[in-house]
């Protein structure tokens, strides 16, 4: 016997997802006589939810609640919510097919971002120390703990060092990605 999420029937009455896509649609609303359900179907129905907010990511309201796109996909294909957080695996926090988004411990998505604004080198976990006039490479362990990676002349060393304990500790291929 298999066990259906009651927010997954409720979410599936008024969305469909398209999981190739990644677009989320409103359906038509019943009874199309009801005036509520004739202005929404006029405005909203077989339409994609296109609001972006301000950190990129497709939102919308549901019966009050303000809801990410990419949650209610992953509830909405895998018939449960995301025990996690959601990635996006290519970094494209508009693109929600299936296959960009997985469901993660925040640890492990911490291991897939991009290239801070404010960084003081092009390389996450690569920085410019001051006193020693070298570049420095530190880098989370499993555990979030800070590892220092050592102080080198050459930056391409440190980069070198940083992607090899990027590898050994778990860290995404596309981290570090400028886009």
């Amino acid at each position: 016997m298999s066990f259906i999420n009651e927010d997954w029937l409720t979410f599936n009455k008024f969305l469909y997802y398209n999981e190739f896509s990644g677009q989320m649609y409103w359906k038509l609303r019943y009874p199309l006589e009801e005036r509520y359900n004739k202005v929404f179907n006029k405005r909203h129905a077989n339409k994609p939810i296109m609001y972006v907010d301000d950190k990129g990511y497709k939102r919308f309201r549901l019966n009050g609640k303000l809801l990410y796109l990419h949650r209610v996909a992953w509830l909405l294909f895998n018939g449960f919510w995301p025990i996690g957080e959601i990635d996006h695996i290519n970094g494209d926090r508009e693109d929600n097919r299936i296959v960009n988004l997985r469901d993660i411990p925040r640890k492990y998505n911490a291991r897939n971002t991009k290239l801070r604004s404010n960084a003081s080198s092009i390389v996450n976990g690569v920085y410019w120390h001051k006193q020693s006039k070298k570049w420095g490479a530190r880098i989370h362990d499993k555990d979030g703990r800070v590892v220092s990676l050592g102080l080198y002349k050459n930056f391409e060393d440190a980069v070198r060092i940083r992607r090899e304990a990027e590898v050994k500790y778990g860290y995404h291929k596309n981290h570090s990605r400028i886009t």
